[in-house]
């Protein structure tokens, strides 16, 4: 039984790490995406601007 209670432990351990692991890389990506948008919505700004000149 203590056995079995260890190996849980270690299971929770786990993925306690890999999910921190995979929260960090949704928040990179999230902050990528972000930037990307940013870039194109200036894009599209100054495209809308040089038309309407």
């Amino acid at each position: 039984m203590s056995s079995e209670l260890e190996v849980l432990k270690q299971r929770i351990v786990e993925l306690e790490a890999k999910n921190a692991e995979l929260e960090a890389e949704k928040a990179e990506l999230l902050k990528q995406i972000m930037e990307e948008n940013t870039r194109r919505d200036v894009r599209v700004e100054e495209q809308w601007k040089s038309s309407r000149i």
